[in-house]
């Protein structure tokens, strides 16, 4: 069975840049493959309840600045090597192409609101993601990318993102006609939450699964169980040892 790896996404400035930033280090540390950073936006497309919240948390205060984004995910790369980085974001985050030109480098961009046989419509400082759901893969319609890409993220299920929902049963199809049009590594996403989640992907060929909502879930329970006195440190500390277990237990069971 091939060897299978794990992503999580998470949304920068939920629960504060200092905090985002522990996490997202704390699972690369304990051994994430791929770290999906989310771009904070107050109506992402294609989330679900909790990973809207997320991104709620981190706009609570006001939008980030974009230097302070550009500088968090530049902050990420540089101190997560041991992973792949991208940015999933939505279009309108980049319609400035002074704007989008200053997002650093990273493995991949994601851009939700572009449909997979258009090229992106503003320039990408990093490879594109090619985004994709399964209801597209399996159309007669169906064809090469684009534009080149470095990774593709393949939705297990139709919908929104949210976890313990069961994958469609073309997902092993999906994946050999992706494979057919691109040898770029395919990471498969959406409902995707426990270890028998990850074991089905394996066997349907994939090279990783992005746990996203799943997650979310865990700091924010996490991190309301912190006192709203706490000073940001420690807050920040509990935060990345939570991160690092619950990456480190699902890695290695």
């Amino acid at each position: 069975m091939r060897r299978m790896r794990v992503g999580i996404y998470f949304t920068l400035g939920d629960f504060g840049l200092d905090g985002s930033l522990g996490i997202l280090q704390a699972a690369a540390r304990a051994g994430a493959g791929l770290l999906e950073v989310g771009l904070p936006f107050s109506d992402p497309l294609l989330d679900g309840p909790v990973i809207q919240a997320g991104h709620q948390r981190a706009l609570a205060g006001g939008e980030i600045p974009w230097d302070d984004v550009c500088a968090a995910v530049a902050e990420v790369r540089r101190t997560c090597g041991g992973a792949l980085v991208s940015v999933m974001t939505a279009s309108q985050l980049l319609y400035d192409p002074v704007r989008a030109g200053r997002l650093p480098q990273v493995d991949g961009i994601l851009v939700t609101d572009i449909a997979w046989d258009r090229p992106s419509p503003v320039r990408l400082t990093s490879p594109r993601v090619w985004f994709l759901s399964q209801a597209v893969v399996m159309q007669d319609s169906f064809a090469m990318p684009p534009e080149p890409v470095s990774l593709v993220y393949l939705t297990r299920v139709q919908g929104i993102t949210g976890a313990d929902q069961r994958a469609s049963g073309t997902t092993a199809e999906a994946v050999r006609r992706v494979r057919e049009r691109t040898g770029a590594g395919l990471w498969l996403g959406f409902g995707a939450s426990t270890r028998e989640d990850i074991q089905a992907a394996a066997g349907d060929g994939a090279d990783g699964v992005v746990i996203g909502s799943a997650f979310v879930a865990e700091m924010s329970r996490r991190g309301g169980a912190i006192s709203a006195e706490a000073p940001a440190g420690e807050r920040v500390r509990v935060l990345s040892e939570a991160a690092g277990e619950w990456v480190d237990r699902l890695v290695r069971e």
